[in-house]
């Protein structure tokens, strides 16, 4: 499982000495497992407050947890022990908690479960034309789906198009973007579903604890939605399109669950 967390109020530039995780969204941190496993026992250790995930993102707990990660990747002697990457991810981590205590502190806007293919096409979905062979690269992906749906460019590297249904009128978008995870090229799917004045976050977050497949956001414009990310090595054209599927038809139910209409 990863922790994703979104500083508050994102800066018009992050300082030179912190490099982002992620340069296409550097305000946004995930923390691994095994990451988070470390770091919620250095706090416990050094007394920050808990909250739902170890820690609650308040402008002093990121003060407390900057200084207590410094602290602990600094002494090789001390009662953790790290491996030479832990103590990197420590630090890093330790800057990223420097930087949100300077803007508001951060929120905790998505969970992504480890996943395996019973967690992405549960209860059974399809997982049609599973033999076909995983997309070479971004680039090979982005060339079928052209040559498949009715794509629409986002700009950059990122598409989307419109999912219908037989037996409804209700429609729905999904986006695709790449992404880099833990140095594997991902596709990420996108499907918007409501504004955030629409709906309780804490109840999407709850949702998401329940939910392995795909979970739910807030983005910088105050959209609410549903997500899911895929390695593109592992990603087959059968599989694109289950995800694609079972992405719209939660996203959509989502929508008229929250709002009772059909705007995205």
């Amino acid at each position: 499982m990863s922790v994703i967390l979104t500083i508050r109020t994102p800066p018009p530039r992050l300082p030179a000495w912190y490099p982002p995780q992620d340069p296409l969204s550097p305000y946004v941190y995930e923390l691994t497992d095994s990451a988070l496993n470390v770091v919620q026992r250095v706090l416990q250790g050094e007394g920050v407050p808990s909250g739902p995930h170890g820690f609650d993102g308040s402008v002093l707990t990121c003060i407390a947890i900057a200084r207590a990660l410094r602290a602990v990747a600094n002494d090789p002697e001390g009662d953790i022990s790290l491996t030479e990457s832990m103590r990197n991810d420590l630090f890093h981590f330790g800057a990223y908690n420097a930087v949100a205590a300077d803007h508001g502190g951060y929120t905790v806007t998505g969970i992504v479960p480890d996943m395996d293919d019973s967690d992405v096409f549960p209860e059974g979905e399809s997982q049609a034309n599973d033999d076909d062979e995983p997309f070479e690269d971004w680039e090979a992906l982005r060339s079928w789906a052209q040559d498949t749906y009715e794509v629409e460019d986002e700009g950059g590297d990122i598409f989307s198009f419109v999912v219908d249904w037989t037996d409804t009128e209700r429609t729905q978008r999904v986006i695709v973007r790449p992404a880099n995870v833990q140095d594997e090229t991902c596709a990420v799917f996108v499907s918007f579903v409501a504004r955030k004045e629409q709906v309780d976050p804490w109840a999407l977050l709850s949702r998401n604890l329940e939910d392995a497949f795909a979970t739910f956001g807030i983005d910088s414009e105050g959209r609410v939605l549903l997500t899911c990310t895929f390695p593109v090595s592992m990603l087959t054209p059968g599989r694109f399109d289950a995800l694609v599927d079972v992405l719209a038809a939660r996203a959509d139910d989502a929508e008229e669950e929250f709002t009772s209409t059909d705007d995205f």
